[in-house]
């Protein structure tokens, strides 16, 4: 069994345990006299600022503990306080010793949007799904902006299906295989009426294949006239395995996928709208490279994370910087000369 089939079984005997304590009717009542869910797209599209969704995680499935969370709303408060364009919150608490006590704390206490990942348990999403009073529309109160994975992203699949029917902003991951007919057959089944802020489409493409599969897909998506936003993930499709066994990523492979991606964009004359990066403030070895760079040989010496390798402090703020100057065409007209 897999981690993620163990996850998947335990979310199971959580609802079963949930539905127990509170009847489906009791939980539907609860959706529907909450307030209308906030637009989070809006904060992270457009303008010159690199947007940040800031995480509340304390264990990942293959590493265990990463961090004594007492106070999930504090951590959610200071990340708001430095800029945090949004909070995702981990709630499952076998793999990620999360919980919901910890959503509704951290949506207590901030006033950016409080997010939950990908869309994965299609009973569980419809459980909380509620059609907004000023609307009439259906909206999944498990969180603000979901997304469909590489994996479940089958036009015919139950995740697109479902997604379909509701109003949230939804986002698709489109790793390199991805074809311009399925991505706006994407668009066709989650966004057909064409909404700014609707759709986004996060890239996973590698470095090696993002100036290669970008620009037909952007090229055709502005064709159809489809107002979606591009993010950039340069993390997942440039994963390695080192020779000791460690899962890393090279820090130059992440930058050159997100220049890529800017390329791409700036030659066709469209935004990037985001970077989608895995960080941490501590001074772990996970990604190699950098300018102070960590090396194959010293991977094992601060290897923390639980699942997936994260950019150290030092390398988080070198692509910081590096991002900030591939972006500045874009924060100024091209014939302005203080560009």
């Amino acid at each position: 069994m897999t981690a993620l089939d163990d996850i998947v079984r335990g979310v199971r005997d959580d609802m079963a345990s949930r539905r127990v304590l509170i009847p489906e009717a009791d939980l539907r009542a609860r959706a529907l006299a909450r307030g209308a869910g906030r637009d989070c797209v809006p904060l992270l599209r457009g303008g010159p600022r690199v947007r940040v969704i800031a995480e509340v995680k304390r264990a990942s499935p293959s590493r265990g503990r990463l961090a004594d969370i007492r106070d999930p709303a504090a951590l959610a408060a200071e990340y708001a306080a430095g800029g945090a364009a949004a909070v995702s919150v981990l709630t499952e608490g076998r793999r990620f010793a999360g919980s919901l006590a910890d959503l509704e704390a951290v949506r207590a206490r901030v006033d950016v949007p409080v997010l939950r990942k990908e869309g994965l348990l299609l009973d569980y999403e419809t459980a909380l799904t509620r059609r907004g009073p000023d609307d009439g529309r259906l909206y999944a109160t498990s969180g603000h902006l979901l997304w469909i994975g590489e994996r479940t992203r089958d036009l015919d699949g139950a995740h697109v299906e479902y997604f379909s029917r509701i109003a949230n902003p939804v986002a698709v991951k489109l790793g390199p295989r991805a074809t311009p007919d399925e991505v706006l057959g994407l668009i066709d089944r989650l966004d057909p009426r064409r909404e700014p802020g609707r759709l986004t489409f996060v890239v996973r493409a590698g470095a090696e294949r993002i100036r290669d599969v970008l620009p037909t897909l952007v090229e055709k998506v502005t064709a159809e006239g489809a107002p979606v936003c591009w993010v950039s993930d340069p993390m997942h499709g440039n994963t390695v395995v080192a020779p000791s066994g460690h899962k890393t990523r090279r820090f130059e492979s992440v930058v050159d996928e997100v220049r890529g991606f800017v390329e791409v964009h700036r030659s066709l004359g469209t935004h990037p709208g985001g970077v989608h990066v895995e960080l941490t403030g501590d001074d772990v070895t996970e990604c190699l490279g950098g300018g102070n760079a960590v090396l194959e040989e010293n991977l094992h010496r601060r290897y923390e994370t639980a699942c997936d390798p994260r950019l150290n402090h030092t390398q988080s703020l070198e692509l910081a910087f590096l991002l900030a100057e591939m972006y500045r065409p874009f924060t100024h007209p091209l014939n302005d000369p203080a560009a």
